[in-house]
């Protein structure tokens, strides 16, 4: 027991010296000097009496107490302890059969290729026989497929499955569309999560106007979007991804990059790849043009440390002689540190 003080105590010395030696003049030295000083990170981390009173002998009870010192330690090692998250996002195409094929043959593919992801947001799972995709899924513990069916609409087509508890959802119609969208309630579903190691991370999933000519709906999608965002925002981590129907070049993706300050995952990690996400030259199912329209964004956050450690197309290939969907997936891996107070 006596070793085991001694460790602990010469831990925290170390702690202190480390402090001590950090360069004042810059504003993340002066202000963990400042956070020691006024003993904020032990106690707070602890519940334990200020450093101060540890290190002058006034509080020898805190220095047996082995719980709390277990405690700081394991948090202070969590601090800068990486979690990565592999995140899809996908348009599966369920759609009605007359305009969609091989419907029944795709869900099961799809149900299972979308396996061995921490976390995939899923769009145009519409008809009621893509219910199977998060029904007779068994690799997730959390699903969402949000329903919003109404008597002239179909529902939104966002589903989620998560292997993280989802904690809230919530679902915002977007105010204005143009046909054929209108035929669907399309919008933008919330969930906040809880992830080990990070705390609470907010996810959202969305599926924007498809017409080519519907930039001002779209414009005003954006607009929809980014109060709902501000509503919900508590400065978590927050990541969005969808089918957004707007390319790079686009007016609306320059909008919505200004607005939420996003980092473009896999423009950023493939900075001279087109990247293109529906594309008829490669894929036979699609109707028309090569083009980058699904994405996976990070809104930039000082509180983490974001590396992004790949990012890339998926199901581009053929599985029983047939494309599981008229796009392709986009996967990105994700690094990210939490930050610790006072840096």
């Amino acid at each position: 027991m006596k070793k085991y003080l001694k460790f602990k105590f010469v831990f925290l010395i170390s702690i202190f010296l480390l402090v001590m030696r950090i360069p004042r003049s810059s504003a993340s030295g002066f202000r963990l000097y400042q956070s020691f000083q006024s003993s904020a990170l032990v106690s707070i981390l602890t519940g334990a009496p200020p450093c101060g009173e540890l290190l002058a002998g006034k509080s020898a009870n805190a220095m047996e107490n082995p719980i709390a010192l277990d405690r700081l330690s394991e948090q202070l090692q969590e601090i800068n302890e990486p979690v990565e998250i592999n995140i899809l996002t996908f348009n599966v195409w369920g759609v009605f059969r007359l305009f969609t094929e091989s419907l029944d043959k795709r869900v099961k593919l799809i149900t299972t290729s979308i396996n061995g992801f921490d976390l995939v947001n899923l769009q145009e799972t519409t008809v009621v026989e893509t219910k199977d995709i998060t029904d007779k899924n068994n690799f997730y513990p959390y699903k969402v497929r949000y329903d919003n069916t109404s008597l002239l609409r179909l529902g939104s087509g966002l589903s989620t499955l998560s292997k993280y508890k989802i904690l809230e959802e919530k679902f915002l119609l977007f105010s204005s569309c143009l046909l054929p969208d209108c035929i669907n309630n399309k919008g933008v579903l919330f969930l906040r999560l809880e992830i080990p190691k990070l705390g609470i991370v907010d996810l959202y999933n969305t599926h924007y106007q498809s017409m080519p000519i519907s930039t001002t709906h779209r414009l005003l999608a954006n607009k929809d979007f980014e109060k709902f965002y501000k509503e919900n925002n508590q400065d978590n981590l927050t990541i969005i991804t969808g089918d957004f129907n707007l390319t790079e070049k686009d007016e609306d993706y320059r909008d919505f990059v200004k607005k939420f300050k996003v980092i473009d995952t896999f423009r950023v990690k493939n900075p001279n790849i087109p990247g293109f996400t529906y594309d008829k030259e490669k894929n036979s199912s699609a109707l028309f043009m090569a083009a980058r329209i699904d994405y996976i964004f990070v809104v930039h956050n000082e509180k983490y440390n974001i590396e992004i450690l790949e990012s890339k197309i998926m199901f581009t290939e053929k599985q029983e002689e047939l494309f599981i969907s008229d796009h392709f997936g986009l996967a990105t891996l994700l690094k990210i540190t939490k930050k610790g107070p006072g840096i």
